[in-house]
This record gives structure tokens, C-alpha cells and sequence, in this order.
């Protein structure tokens, strides 16, 4: 009988691995680039109590089964769903990204990427920064050509007098507002975009800020937003979460019963033991 608790007590150690990221889920459905989190099952089995037998031991007439007890629910799995979100308005340094790509970020000057789909960029001291602080890696612009190696996006130099008259073309270039005194004029960086093998794996570090795994594989070279492999950029937008609300309420609601009825199989164990201790003494 106390395998049975066990059983039980590990289902429902797994069904509150999933009613957190629900939670998680739910919590984060307002953040922009937010992507949900989804855990999946598996049973472990646990006993085979005899093995079946073939036909030819009853004289051709039939074997028999194996009987099998039943184990435990486990997490089988638990992975970032990247499934686009609804594109909304923005600021005007703003992007969505459409399509697989991300950012690329760093916190330390590039001694440690972070990637996110959170395209909501401030200027501070010319630098281009997230709303977490990090540094938003580019390439550089000259004569209408990008090229160059990654680096961050640094616009000292260019005169920038007043950050809201700064905002991206539809190809993630850089420019001053048609209302900033220079029709449209590029300020020499164009915004970099990164994909991954399976971002699925990636890892949840700082806020919306992705970090690589083994499992995710390292980033592709980074490409300028038009290409295929990472998609396109929609200026001053941002892309809202992918989580759905009334989607989530019912895997919680699911989660709620299976939780309940391992409870109840506890419960039942519980009551079967006492019951036998009672009447030994």
C-alpha cells in the first residue's frame, strides 16, 4: 500500500510542476515577448506483475497478457512554446519581430549574450539598451551597406540631441523622424536578429532575456531582418505574449482534478492502513 502513496504523492509533485508554469504563464500573459511555457507527461512504469505467455502454451488456443501495474505520471518534458504572438502599437524605437528570429543582447559589453523577442529599446548616454538595461547588438551601417561584425549599437557621434526623434526603418535601420529636422537620415546600424536549431531549449534568465542551453544549440550567425531564416521587423510595435488566457484556465482546471483524485487515492490508503492498525491492537 505505501507504494501506492508513493505513486500518488509523485503524480502530484509533477501535476504542481505544471499548475507552476500556469501560473507563470498566467502571470507573465501581459509582458511583451513573453513566450509560455508548457510541461507534458509520461507514465513510469513501474511493476510487471507476470508475463504473458504465448499461444502455443494453451495448444494453439490463445496466450495470455502480462499483467502490468500501472506507475506513476512524471514530467516528461518541459519546453519554451514559441508560437508567434499578436503584434500590437508601440514606442518609436519599438520592434516586432515576425517571423523565428530574436535580439541579441548583452549585460557585460558581450561577455555574455542573452537573446529575447522583447523588442521595446531605449536610448541612454547613445546607447541602444532593452528595457532591462542591456545592450542591443547590431551591425554597422555605412553608405547604405551593412556589413562588419556584431557589435552593440552605440549612436555617440551622431549627434543625437533628442532620443525621441531616433526610430527604425521597416528593415531595423536606424534613422532620425521625418520630424527631427533630417528627412529620414540613417545613423549607421542596422538591428541584428539570431535563430536557433531548437529555441525551445533556450532558458529563462533576466525577465523576457533567453539564454542558450545545450539543449537549444548555439545561435546561428546573426542576419539582418528580411531574411527567411529569422524573419522580418515591424517598427514602433511590439509583440505581445502568446499565452491565452482561457487556455491555460483549463490546463489548470485539468491539473486541479488529477491533483484532487491522487489525493483521494491517499486519502483511501490512509484510511485502509488506520483501519488495519486499529484492529491489531
Amino acid at each position: 500500500m505505501l507504494d501506492i502513496m508513493s505513486q500518488a504523492k509523485d503524480a502530484i509533485d509533477a501535476y504542481n510542476t505544471k499548475l507552476r508554469a500556469i501560473s507563470a504563464n498566467i502571470t507573465n500573459m501581459s509582458v511583451p515577448g513573453f513566450k509560455r511555457s508548457d510541461i507534458s507527461f509520461e507514465e513510469v512504469f513501474t511493476k510487471v506483475v507476470k508475463s504473458g505467455t504465448d499461444n502455443s502454451f494453451y495448444g494453439q488456443e490463445g496466450g495470455t497478457n502480462p499483467q502490468q501495474a500501472g506507475g506513476t505520471a512524471a514530467v516528461a518534458n518541459s519546453a519554451i512554446d514559441f508560437r508567434q504572438g499578436d503584434i500590437g502599437g508601440g514606442g518609436n524605437l519599438d520592434l516586432a519581430i515576425q517571423g523565428s528570429g530574436l535580439f541579441v543582447v548583452s549585460p557585460d559589453g558581450g561577455n555574455t549574450f542573452y537573446y529575447t523577442r522583447n523588442g521595446q529599446f531605449t536610448l541612454s548616454n547613445n546607447k541602444l539598451l532593452t528595457n532591462t538595461g542591456m545592450q542591443v547588438y547590431g551591425f554597422k551601417r555605412n553608405g547604405g551597406v551593412t556589413s562588419g561584425q556584431l557589435e552593440a549599437i552605440d549612436l555617440s557621434g551622431q549627434n543625437v540631441t533628442d532620443p525621441t526623434k531616433v526610430t527604425f526603418d521597416p528593415n531595423g535601420v536606424l534613422i532620425r523622424s521625418f520630424d527631427a529636422g533630417v528627412s529620414g537620415g540613417e545613423l549607421g546600424y542596422q538591428i541584428a536578429l539570431t535563430s536557433f536549431v531548437n529555441p525551445s531549449g533556450l532558458e529563462y534568465r533576466d525577465g523576457t532575456n533567453l539564454a542558450e542551453t545545450i539543449a537549444s544549440g548555439s545561435p546561428a550567425a546573426a542576419l539582418t531582418p528580411g531574411n527567411a531564416t529569422v524573419g522580418n521587423v515591424i517598427r514602433v510595435s511590439k509583440e505581445q505574449s502568446n499565452v491565452v488566457y482561457t487556455s491555460e484556465i483549463v490546463d489548470s482546471l485539468e491539473m486541479q482534478r488529477a491533483i484532487s483524485g491522487s489525493l483521494t487515492v491517499v486519502r483511501m490508503i490512509n484510511d485502509t492502513i488506520s483501519q488495519f492498525i486499529q484492529r491489531l491492537g
